[in-house]
């Protein structure tokens, strides 16, 4: 692309619509983790876990493309690599995200087992307890994805540490 403002918006547009992407998954998976069916036995808690597995699938991929379209607005945008690299709050950022990626893999690697054991026993159930214990770490998961916003927009103004 000639245009080095038209790929940065491409860029920061292809960016804010995986962020997107990423909130929406985080929010179906708290609220599966709250369904009733997934702590029923019986196809309801067979399908329901199911779902949550692709749901956090999908939750995988959207972080992966934030990932890749935001390093790629770093080393290809009109700011310029040496902006980001340099400036501690891009650093916050990053460590923000990299945060919830750490605390999604007990999530991923929960609903995997679950999976697992209800191909094995479809009358297995997740205890009620580890059940609420997920969904406290995704709401944490959450509370640290608002924080990233706010630490943007100051870097997006020019504001560093």
């Amino acid at each position: 692309m000639n245009n080095p403002l038209a790929l940065d918006a491409l860029l920061a547009s292809a960016h804010h619509l995986a962020i997107f992407g990423l909130f929406a998954t985080l929010i179906v998976e708290m609220v599966m983790l709250r369904a009733p069916a997934l702590a029923s036995a019986g196809e309801a808690g067979v399908a329901q876990i199911r779902r949550l597995a692709r749901v956090d699938s999908l939750y995988g991929l959207s972080a992966m493309a934030v990932l890749g379209f935001g390093l790629a607005r770093v080393f290809w945008g009109v700011k310029g690599s040496a902006y980001y690299l340099h400036n501690g709050l891009f650093h916050l950022k990053f460590a923000l995200f990299i945060a919830i990626g750490l605390m999604s893999i007990l999530p991923t690697v929960r609903f995997l087992q679950w999976r697992k054991r209800q191909e094995a026993d479809p009358r297995f159930v997740p205890a009620a307890d580890a059940i609420a214990r997920l969904r406290r770490l995704v709401h944490f998961e959450l509370l640290a994805f608002a924080a990233i916003p706010v630490v943007a927009a100051y870097l997006a103004r020019g504001y560093g540490m």
